[in-house]
């Protein structure tokens, strides 16, 4: 069922907060697996090196529907797809309480990518064909949204850690309540897919030629590609870090996850008040100025957990606008189908994918590196921007 241009100003609220609410739904459930590393690890009596392929699944699976299922998107009811897919992770977030053993892990967390890449992408482009020019300040909220979710779930596992030892009731609770959202979004009608949505066909004077756009969308997705190796590896590795240096306990350093969405919070309500303000290309630049600054001040601050607390959340408020304003500039270029989305959304989250693998498998153990680490991935992504803005203003 599609929206039809007369049902426009009855629907056009009820679907925003539906996607508003979807991304809850995928906040809530993303965010499971960075501050339950340790638990996972016991549950399947592995080391904490032998559980770290649950990211390449994860991101696998993210992948893979990015560039194959989010195609659907341009030819599909989208709030169907979506819907599906909210009820599919929801599925498999249930079936973790059953964990034994890694591959059952390994299984679960590729099935949870595949459909949370869909619930990603869908209103990612679908706001664009619902609001037209007005999509910036949803598209801002929107992860706004997401970071909500990202909160709560490591907050309710370091209470559940603390109190039960065991995350299973956090994992039954996210499972039942993603429920209504995906429920909603199957009553409502999806926007239609907007014809020609690429530069050469709208005109945009910046964007004439299929190679200019294709180059376009390839450095889109590498500094995507730089900027989710970056935050991956901070949602993934701090809880973890924090234990095995002895600066935390298990609940305590859960909690450091709860900590960098805080910020990420801040940082997308505050880029979300800039829309219309400042261009979106200034605002990503800032917000990598500042996390590499920051970088710096961690890698000389004394390693107390304080100071490591006030980082963390420096890293979310500075990196938290960051998507939402890069496909701000993707839509300005012209850059707008379920397709280029996906692909760049697929660049952003193989970066996800192998730099927290490298990270695990080569300085898991050594604490020490994870700051200058980071510090490297947000310097490439400065100099990327710095070559995105001049191949922009060439175009």
């Amino acid at each position: 069922m599609y929206l039809e241009p007369r049902d426009h100003p009855r629907f056009e609220k009820r679907i925003t907060l539906a996607y508003y609410l979807s991304f809850i739904c995928q906040g809530l459930i993303s965010s499971i697996f960075g501050p339950a590393m340790v638990y996972f690890a016991g549950r399947t009596n592995s080391a904490i090196s032998g559980i770290t392929p649950l990211l390449v699944f994860y991101n696998l699976g993210f992948i893979i529907s990015s560039l194959f299922i989010s195609r659907l998107f341009d030819r599909r009811p989208g709030n169907r797809l979506i819907g599906i897919s909210i009820c599919t992770a929801s599925a498999a977030v249930l079936g973790l309480c059953a964990v034994r053993s890694r591959w059952q892990l390994f299984l679960l967390a590729g099935i949870i990518g595949a459909a949370l890449s869909v619930i990603d992408n869908g209103p990612n482009v679908m706001f664009t064909w619902l609001l037209g020019s007005r999509a910036k300040r949803p598209m801002n909220l929107v992860h706004l949204f997401y970071s909500v979710g990202c909160i709560i779930t490591p907050f309710l596992i370091s209470l559940s850690l603390r109190h039960m030892n065991s995350i299973a009731p956090v994992l039954i609770l996210v499972s039942a309540a993603v429920i209504f959202p995906a429920l909603t979004l199957f009553r409502l009608p999806s926007p239609r897919a907007q014809a020609d949505s690429n530069a050469a066909a709208s005109g945009n004077p910046d964007m004439t030629g299929r190679d200019q756009i294709l180059a376009a969308a390839g450095l889109f997705g590498l500094l995507m590609f730089l900027f989710a190796s970056c935050q991956s590896t901070i949602n993934s590795w701090i809880s973890t870090v924090l234990i095995r240096s002895s600066l935390a306990g298990e609940s305590e350093a859960a909690m450091m996850t709860s900590v960098f969405w805080i910020g990420t919070f801040s940082g997308r309500l505050l880029a979300a008040w800039l829309v219309g303000r400042v261009p979106p290309a200034r605002i990503v630049f800032g917000c990598l100025l500042i996390s590499a600054a920051n970088g710096t001040m961690m890698l000389l601050a004394p390693k107390t957990l304080l100071l490591i607390g006030a980082g963390v959340f420096i890293y979310g408020f500075s990196t938290g606008p960051i998507i939402a304003n890069a496909l701000g500039i993707m839509k300005e270029r012209g850059l707008v189908s379920a397709k280029i989305n996906g692909i760049v959304l697929a660049c952003g989250q193989f970066g996800g994918m192998l730099m927290p693998s490298l990270f695990g498998r080569i300085w898991g153990d050594s604490p020490a590196n994870f700051v200058p680490f980071i510090l490297i991935t947000l310097i490439a992504s400065l100099a990327n921007l710095a070559v995105l803005r001049l191949i922009m203003r060439k175009g």
